[in-house]
């Protein structure tokens, strides 16, 4: 058994992230944590630095997804820190499924076909 945590939406504020640093590093069974975006505002390499400085202060894995407001005009940068916008991965016996719906009403096509 492990236990995992979900978060998301903390672009570009310190206080506000500081606060889901904390409950994670306080709780001693979580294995890993997923960032569901949103985490910085437009998306430029100095927020990026920012969100990355602070990223450093979790005790355990974080994996992350964009939100709406993360790749703005340039998802290269995203791309380039967290690599591939959807993935899959296996954690103890279960399998999870992360995928992207960054400016759009449902998963593209694309996504859809690679989960078949």
């Amino acid at each position: 058994m492990f236990t995992f945590v979900v978060f998301g939406d903390n672009k570009n504020s310190i206080s506000t992230f500081s606060k889901p640093i904390s409950a994670v590093d306080e709780e001693p069974d979580v294995s890993f944590a997923i960032n569901t975006g949103d985490m910085v505002f437009d998306g430029s390499v100095f927020k990026w630095g920012l969100y990355l400085k602070q990223l450093k202060k979790f005790k355990v894995p974080v994996l992350h997804v964009p939100g709406n407001h993360d790749p703005a005009d340039n998802l290269g940068n995203y791309l380039k820190i967290f690599g591939p916008l959807h993935y899959s991965f296996h954690a103890g016996n279960s399998y999870f499924t992360v995928l992207n719906s960054v400016n759009e009403e449902r998963v593209d096509s694309y996504q859809l076909a690679w989960l078949k």
